[in-house]
């Protein structure tokens, strides 16, 4: 059972450092990467499709099937609507690749954060969503910023080091990081300007979901929960 452990959570690591890389080549060099991205993000549940990974047990299987309903309708809503938008040319044609992208990061951040929360308890989840996010927003930070060491300084503490201030904290004081989480993802809606999406601006959404969507999933979960953690991976 260890060594199954084990191998699951190294195809993790590899799943998440492959998503994040293809992410930002399909970014900054091609889009075609993007399927680089496609297959890592779902990479641990096709190797458990095929039998390769044989760590599923009833709680998984539970948790993935509801994390993939409400992924679906989540992606069928946002492609829909995309589409009607298009069609109406409400969205410009120099902002339609993103409007893609963002169909794809939505599936990727939707189900992660489902699935994480409804497999293990919210107060085990919480450090896992944080320190995902809080990876990919320091990532974005060095490639995005490098060789300009205040600029990265100042964009990595906007965007990584509140994920990573969170995940150390909720251990101790989950419903104080819950607070500081909802206060967090206020302040990014505010300051990153998303309330734009109202205006139909589908550029903000990528931050949302990236950003400040986790902050409300950790924050309003870890504000709800009562009792002690009753799952721990």
């Amino acid at each position: 059972m260890g060594k199954k452990v084990k191998t699951a959570r190294m195809i993790s690591v590899i799943s998440a450092a492959s998503f994040i890389t293809g992410l930002f080549l399909a970014t900054v060099m091609h889009p075609f990467f993007i399927i680089l991205s496609a297959i890592a993000a779902f990479l641990p549940d096709l190797l458990r499709a095929i039998g390769v990974l044989r760590d599923v047990d009833e709680l998984y299987e539970v948790s993935s099937n509801i994390a993939a309903r409400i992924t679906l309708v989540a992606g069928t809503v946002y492609i829909a609507t995309l589409f009607a938008l298009t069609d109406l040319e409400h969205v410009p044609p120099d902002q339609q690749r993103d409007a893609w992208l963002t169909a794809f990061i939505l599936i990727f951040a939707v189900r992660y954060i489902a699935y994480a929360i409804m497999y293990w308890d919210v107060r085990a989840a919480a450090p896992r969503i944080c320190l995902i996010f809080g990876l990919f927003w320091a990532s974005f930070s060095v490639l995005s910023c490098w060789g300009d060491w205040i600029s990265l300084l100042m964009q990595a503490g906007l965007t990584a080091v509140p994920f990573f201030l969170l995940m150390f904290m909720v251990r101790r004081h989950p419903r104080t990081t819950g607070v500081m989480a909802l206060c967090a993802a206020v302040a990014a809606f505010f300051f990153f300007n998303q309330y734009r999406l109202f205006w139909g601006k589908l550029d903000s959404l990528i931050v949302f979901l990236l950003m400040t969507l986790p902050l409300l999933a950790v924050g309003t979960g870890l504000i709800i929960k009562k009792g002690p953690v009753t799952k721990s991976p």
